[in-house]
């Protein structure tokens, strides 16, 4: 089977999309131009793949990738690509994308006082809210959690702006190189948040970087990937928040390419459907200043663009649960309750 994938972007991205596609089970090839699309390619999935024809098209808007469109030869339906194409192709897309695009950034920073007021509400509190915003993932990044606090998880708290790290394989020589570590670049009071590879074993932070952290006053980190050194983390009581972690070091199997963009955060298999070809969770863009908060339940983040309109709407999101909360142990009913305060 294969699929017919339109591309309208820069050479460049082509090139190197075709290098990473072209390997193992993948095969892709030119075969020429069409109407509105420069340059286009036949993906061959391996003999594995479900037998899916699909005419796809995938297009970039400004710093975000518009989602990848899917239809069936001969339906009128469409869907996301990620209902047919491989998880692993799906994300080469993206990392190759985001590796070699150029996007212009929004510099807005949110003011400390709305950081410092966001950081009083819950990880679920706020993820409530995003949802109502119409955040189908209410900013929830999925799977990443406390892997270093030694006390009362309860007193965790973590809350600052996003400082962006994208990690590629150690085996890419096509994505720039960071000119300092990111450690040493990344700025006070920030989350470090980095995106690594899919499916790798390694982690990509341990106790020294903790250490440089904490001199540089830097909040705690979030992983989309492993750490490793667990006790250094508690005895520093650095907040550090990941997938998982493990005793294999970085440097051997991935490495820093750039910092401050947007990082992509998937989702991993828990949050698949029963077909397993496709993630039913969507992933979660983090861009450069978003808020990060995370506590014992989780990770959320917050867009720079809507985190004041978050903080209002969680003072009156905390006042209906406190209403709530003293109505039920008044005795009344949870129907009642709901009826009365949230009006549902």
């Amino acid at each position: 089977m294969q699929y017919d994938i339109h591309f309208s972007l820069e050479n460049h991205f082509l090139t190197a999309l075709a290098s990473q596609l072209s390997t193992g089970s993948h095969s892709i090839r030119p075969i020429g131009s069409r109407r509105n699309h420069p340059t286009s390619y036949f993906y061959h999935p391996g003999p594995c793949r479900l037998p899916c024809p699909a005419l796809v098209t995938f297009s970039c808007l400004g710093t975000r990738c518009t989602l990848i469109r899917f239809s069936s030869i001969g339906s009128s339906e469409s869907t996301t690509l990620r209902t047919r194409l491989p998880l692993s192709t799906y994300r080469i897309i993206l990392q190759v994308h985001s590796a070699l695009s150029k996007p212009t950034m929004s510099t807005k920073r949110v003011l400390p006082q709305i950081i410092s007021g966001l950081g009083r509400y819950s990880s679920c509190e706020v993820a409530d809210v995003l949802i109502k915003l119409k955040y189908p993932h209410g900013g929830y990044l999925p799977d990443i959690n406390i892997q270093s606090f030694a006390g009362d998880s309860s007193q965790l708290k973590l809350c600052g702006e996003a400082f962006t790290v994208e990690m590629v394989s150690a085996s890419d020589i096509q994505s720039p190189k960071p000119q300092e570590h990111y450690v040493d670049a990344a700025q006070k009071d920030s989350v470090i948040v980095i995106s690594s590879p899919p499916n790798l074993k390694n982690a990509v932070w341990g106790g020294l970087m903790t250490a440089r952290a904490k001199v540089k006053q830097v909040k705690g980190v979030v992983i989309d990937g492993r750490c490793r050194d667990l006790a250094e983390h508690k005895e520093a009581a650095f907040p550090v928040f990941a997938r998982g972690h493990s005793v294999l070091g970085q440097s051997t199997f991935t490495r820093p390419a750039r910092l401050q963009v947007p990082v992509t955060i998937h989702p991993t298999r828990d949050f698949w459907d029963k077909s397993e070809t496709m993630p039913s969770f969507s992933p979660v863009q983090v861009h450069p200043y978003d808020v990060i908060l995370a506590d014992q339940d989780g990770v959320v983040v917050i867009s720079k663009e809507v985190a004041e309109t978050v903080l209002e709407l969680c003072a009156q999101h905390a006042e209906v649960d406190r209403k709530c909360l003293e109505a039920l142990k008044a005795g009344e009913k949870i129907e009642d309750t709901f009826k009365k305060f949230r009006l549902k």
